[in-house]
């Protein structure tokens, strides 16, 4: 009895874990430092996927065309990229998990500490009330009480350190710049990539919704690493590829007749297709891309060729 009425005698309280974090000086300034590397990591993951994802769409697409060795040049160049890539998505992933696990442990050390003669519970807002930031919780606000203590905690205070410290992963990109595939010419460059996933993109859309269907039996064996389905996944890949390249020389002849009508009205002369992305180099030649495809979009007899494709 005497156990029961301490307890209904105990002030309610309450804590919110994320506020917890955000009151935390501590917790401020390490994200204060850390966010930036974060943001420009993520930024660099998401630069090379777009470059590995432009440069398989571009080189595909010009199939048999592609310049000699650029085929190869990019399958290198695709497992190297995707491999630091994939490192580094693994050490944020990683680092965030530490954060999490660091502040979980604190927060259960500090909190028996504060909580004496009171009834602390965790709250969790949600719906409107965690929409506008207002407390439905009941009791007293131990965010600001809990915060405190985090700050003073010598072993969180440690291992945010030791987090601090580690060494981040670096992608690094080996460039190369390739000659155009003439169409009308070289001396100006046109992103075929670009040009493609902005006008022909119900047929990429297609092509893409064929590989995922047959790559969809595949998904179990391909999250256990199994040899076969990583080996079949593979030669569908490889046929996907073959298909856009043959999609790329009916496009190609429609392009090539389209500019030599354009160049007739004052549009780019000398134009050839580049299958590598800028930031892994690009082509020789000026890059004409933004003005071609605004041209070719314009043309309707080149869009209704397009539109049979």
């Amino acid at each position: 009895m005497l156990l029961i009425s301490l307890v209904l005698a105990a002030t309610p309280a309450y804590y919110l874990p994320n506020d917890v974090a955000a009151s935390s000086k501590l917790f401020t300034e390490t994200s204060a430092e850390m966010a930036p590397r974060f943001e420009e990591a993520q930024s660099r993951v998401g630069q090379v996927s777009q470059a590995l994802e432009q440069l398989d769409l571009g080189v595909s697409l010009l199939g048999s065309k592609a310049p000699e060795g650029m085929p190869d040049w990019a399958s290198k160049s695709r497992r190297n990229l995707t491999g630091q890539y994939l490192r580094l998505q693994r050490h944020l992933g990683r680092m965030q998990d530490d954060y999490s696990g660091v502040f979980g442990d604190a927060l259960t050390r500090v909190l028996p500490t504060v909580s004496a003669g009171y009834d602390l519970k965790e709250c969790g807002n949600t719906g409107v009330m965690a929409q506008f930031k207002r407390s439905s919780c009941a009791g007293e606000n131990f965010n600001p009480v809990l915060a405190a203590a985090l700050d003073k905690d010598a072993a969180l205070q440690a291992a945010l350190a030791e987090i601090r410290s580690l060494e981040w992963p670096t992608i690094t990109i080996e460039t190369r710049s390739w000659a155009a595939t003439p169409l009308t010419g070289s001396a100006h460059t046109v992103q075929l990539s670009v040009l493609a996933k902005a006008l022909f993109a119900d047929q990429l859309a297609q092509r893409e919704a064929e590989l995922e269907e047959a790559m969809g039996p595949l998904t179990e064996g391909l999250e256990n690493k199994d040899a076969a389905a990583i080996a079949e996944a593979q030669k569908l890949k490889d046929g996907w590829r073959a298909k856009l390249g043959k999609d790329g020389e009916a496009w190609q002849l429609l392009i090539a007749e389209a500019l030599g009508r354009l160049e007739k009205k004052g549009g780019p002369a000398q134009v050839g297709l580049c299958g590598n992305p800028v930031l892994l180099g690009g082509c020789e030649g000026e890059d004409v891309t933004a003005n071609v495809q605004e041209l070719l979009a314009a043309d309707k007899k080149f869009v209704r060729g397009t539109a049979g494709i």
